[in-house]
Formats: structure tokens, sequence, C-alpha cells
């Protein structure tokens, strides 16, 4: 007798997300925050869980987010592949921006539809009608620049490309690379 838990969607939102679970595949498709990154390491986790032989694919159309939230999901997906030895599949449709991009990085084949645009930064912060001391913009400064440091190597690793060559493209401005762009400088594997 079968003894799972029968599930009924109640919506088409249900069904689809239902869907794609069984299928496992995650789509990132909202600005990523910590609600984001709960849900993507939770429902990579259960994947791990079901299955350790199953490869699992990232469907991402994102503007990016939360530098912290995208470095949960990028290492609980390098978690995945590495522990539990989990092919993970990474496609970005339309764009990944930013922290989407980065994400993208921790998977075992990154690719792109024709269109898709990608874009890769350094470390912003958005800050409004916010006091600060002296002391507390220095430690912000300083935090910013590690985190640009770390973000920089996943970039440079992944792509073949040095650490300068990296913060040289970055520095000062966004980055936006068509799929053919992002084929030849590394940071993806390939067009679909």
């Amino acid at each position: 007798m079968d003894d799972r838990v029968i599930f009924s969607p109640s919506t088409m939102d249900e069904y689809i997300d239902w869907k794609l679970f069984h299928n496992r595949t995650i789509f990132i498709d909202e600005d990523i925050f910590d609600n984001t990154a709960q849900k993507v390491c939770g429902l990579i986790e259960l994947m791990v869980d079901e299955s350790s032989s199953e490869p699992i694919t990232l469907l991402i159309t994102s503007p990016g987010g939360s530098v912290y939230a995208a470095m949960a999901i990028h290492d609980t997906i390098m978690r995945a592949r590495e522990q539990h030895g989990i092919s993970v599949i990474a496609e970005a449709r339309g764009y990944a921006a930013s922290a989407a991009a980065v994400i993208m990085q921790a998977a075992d084949v990154r690719l792109a539809t024709r269109h898709t645009r990608l874009l890769i930064h350094e470390v912003s912060v958005f800050k409004m009608f916010e006091q600060a001391k002296a002391s507390s913009a220095k430690e912000e400064a300083e935090e910013m620049g590690k985190v640009n440091d770390m973000l920089s190597t996943i970039l440079a690793e992944r792509s073949g490309h040095t650490l300068e060559e990296v913060n040289t493209l970055i520095s000062k401005t966004d980055v936006w690379l068509s799929a053919e762009e992002a084929v030849a400088w590394g940071l993806i594997d390939a067009i679909v």
C-alpha cells in the first residue's frame, strides 16, 4: 500500500510549485532576500533528503537582492554538490542580476537562454533616511570590502579570470552581459 501523503493543490500557483518540486526544479523568480533564501534552501534540503542521485535544476529570473541571502543559497548549493554528490544545473531566463548571477556560480552547469542578460557589479548598499556615526560608516565600509572580495573570488574562480581582472571589470560600474558575452567571460557554460 502506498503510504505517501496526497497533496491536492488548490490554486494554479500551488500546482506549479508542486509540479516543479516533483521534477526537482526550483524557480527563483523574485528579489532575493531572507524569505527567498529560506524557501530555496529549504527546498534544496528537502530534495537532498529525497534523493542523492537525481540532479536539481534552478530556473532563475531575478533582479538580485541581498548578498547575504544569496550566499546562503550559494553555500546550500555547494553543500548539496560537495557533501551529497548532487548535480545542480542553473538556467537563467530573461535576466540574472547581481546576487542572482552569483548564485548561478554555485551550479555544476550554468546555462542561459539566448536573450538573457547577466549583471555583475561591486557590492552596493542602499540606505534611506538613516543616520550613522563616522565609526559605524568605517566598520560598514570594511565589511563591504570583505564581502566584495568574497564575491569577486567566487566570480574569478568560476570564470577562470584572475581576481584583478574581475575587480577591474566591476569597479565603479554595473556590467551587463549578453548570454554570448557571459559565455565568453566564463560566467555561464552554454546558451540553451
